[in-house]
This record gives structure tokens, sequence and C-alpha cells, in this order.
């Protein structure tokens, strides 16, 4: 335990500190002890008796064995400061963690107003000795992450040693919203018991007060058991079946596109049937104009060829005739100039 804290009772939660002990002692017993009981910062079941040394700004030690050695195991200073650091806390953020696959995802950032908070909370089992959270809280929120846990939480502090599985189980079976909270490096609370003080200690409640209220400030969680009440899962369901019914309507809209879109199909089945008919028709039209085209065209061929015969013959007639001609116009011609040349003689 840290020496410089101590429990006023066996099973209590109410705590004090050496320094202010001490001071009760001098200003009002002349240094005498008070006759207060204090035991150590272990958990309830395993606490031991210890008494207030006035030494420095004094320090707490076990009774056992009557020496003034200081108790020196149970919870760390830097975890009893940082759990009555977070049972100030008015408001934070929580930024929870899943463990998948033994790896961390985030799984939701989560602004919280906190409404009461307490240590050591006190939750009771039938078949067990009652679990003992670091912190409790109260809380809402806009996100419903409250009514999911029933405006609860509880928060385990894990500064050297992680939560076990076995205790893991029993968390969840009990049905409570868990989370583990590792103390940051940045958090540990580094001054030693022998230059402690309740001035100093009260400066680091009120600085990690300060970050974690800021508007940048968050509180880390890995969730460990994560229930859901009765009243969220009803507002779950209701929203299913919104949902549903919005699907639903959404689906009926669709068929009536669908309806719609298939007599537009049967419409333009029809129409491109038709089409397709006079296309084909066209398609025969043209093979028709193209084999009677052809047709023609063999008969231009033939009769450009017989034409092309007519005039050789044609030429050939003609050449004949100009032979004849020359042939019968020279001899008569001659014989009228032997005639007229015989009659002038």
């Amino acid at each position: 335990m840290t020496k410089t804290r101590a429990y006023t009772s066996e099973f209590g939660n109410q705590m004090v500190t050496a320094e202010a002990i001490s001071k009760i002692r001098c200003r009002d017993y002349n240094r005498q002890p008070t006759g207060q009981r204090f035991f150590s910062t272990h958990r309830v079941g395993q606490r031991r008796p210890v008494k207030h040394i006035l030494k420095g700004n004094g320090f707490f030690a076990y009774i056992e064995g009557g020496s003034n050695d200081s108790a020196s195991d149970g919870e760390s200073l830097s975890h009893l400061l940082f759990k009555e650091a977070l049972e100030r806390l008015e408001c934070t953020k929580l930024s929870l963690y899943v463990t998948t696959s033994g790896t961390q995802r985030h799984w939701m950032d989560v602004p919280i107003r906190i409404r009461k908070a307490e240590q050591e909370k006190i939750v009771p089992r039938s078949d067990a000795a009652p679990f003992r959270a670091d912190v409790y809280m109260e809380f809402e929120d806009d996100t419903g992450l409250a009514l999911k846990w029933e405006n609860r939480l509880y928060l385990e502090i894990c500064h050297t040693h992680a939560v076990d599985a076995k205790k893991q189980d029993e968390l969840r079976e009990l049905g409570l919203p868990v989370i583990e909270v590792e103390i940051p490096e940045c958090f540990v609370y580094t001054i030693s018991e022998d230059e402690t003080s309740d001035a100093k200690e009260e400066h680091y409640r009120q600085r990690i007060k300060k970050i974690l209220e800021g508007e940048r400030g968050f509180l880390k969680g890995v969730i460990l058991s994560n229930p859901s009440s009765n009243a969220y899962l009803q507002a779950e369901i209701r929203n299913q079946r919104r949902e549903i019914t919005s699907l639903k309507s959404e689906i009926a809209k669709q068929k009536e596109l669908l309806a719609g879109s298939r007599e537009q199909l049967q419409a333009s089945a029809v129409e491109t049937q038709r089409l397709s008919s006079r296309l084909q028709a066209a398609q025969d039209a043209a093979v028709g104009h193209a084999s009677a085209l052809a047709k023609q065209n063999q008969e231009l061929d033939r009769v450009s060829q017989e034409l092309s015969k007519i005039q050789s013959t044609a030429l050939k007639l003609r050449e004949q005739r100009d032979w004849l001609l020359a042939s019968w116009i020279l001899p008569i011609g001659l014989g009228l100039v032997l005639g007229l040349a015989w009659y002038l003689w």
C-alpha cells in the first residue's frame, strides 16, 4: 500500500492522508495519537491494521511487529490519486475500444455528463464476495450509450496489471458495463511518497480534472463487459421495425416502378418488333431492287454488246458501200469523159 494513505475502517471507503492526521495530532493532541484506527489500502477482506507515524509529513506503517517500517504493498499512490481525480469529474469524453482477435479496435467516442461518481462501488453477488469497482459513474449522453448501459459505468483502473480473464468473465456474468482504463504515462504521479504532500496531490488531481474535462480531453477505455438494457433493446427493436416498414414501402415503390417498366418494356418490344418487320421488309425490298438492278445491268450489258456488234457491222457495210461506190463511179466517170471527148472530136 501507499504509506501516505489509509482507510478509516476495515470495510468502509473513507480514506485519510498521513499529512492530514499529522496536522490534527500537532494541532489538537500535542502530537499524540488520535486514538483512531487505520487500515491498509488493500481491498476489503485483505486490509491490515496500520498506525500513524509522526515523522516529516507523516506516514502509515503496519502494526504487526511493533516497528515503524512503512507499509509497502497494496494500491500505489498513483493509482489512488488517479481514482480520486476521476471521482471529481463532471464531464469528459469516453474514447472506447473493443478487443478483436487480440487487438484493440476503436468503437466510438462518447461525450458524457457525469451525475455521480464514487470509488470502491460495491456490487453484491449471491455466490461470491461482492465485486468492488475502482470507480463507479452515473452519466448522461446524447448518443444512446447511457440508455444501453442504464446510465451507469464501472471503471477498473489499470496501472501495472490488467484485469485477468477470470475477473472479466465474472464482470460479464454480472451484466455490468465495465471498461478498463490504463493510466497514461503523462498522468502518472511522479513525486515520491517521501516528498509528496496534500497540496501537491491536490494540484495533481486538479490538473487531471482540467485535462479530462477540456475540449480536447478524453478518457480511453477498453470495454470488458458491454451489456444492453431492456429499454435499449426495445428501442433497437422499434428502430428495426421502422426500418423494415421503410424498406417494405421502398420495395412496394420499386415493384410499382418495375410494373411500369415492364409495361414500357412490353410496349418497347412491340414497337421493336414492328420496326424489325419494317426493317426486314426494307431489307427484302432492297435485296429485290438489287436483284432487279443486277438483271437490268446484265440486260444493259447485253444490249451494249449487241449495239457494239451492230455498230461494227454498220462500219463494215459503210466501208463496203464506199468501196462499191468507188468501184462504180470511177468507170462511169471515165466512160463519160471518153464519150465526151469522142463527141467533141
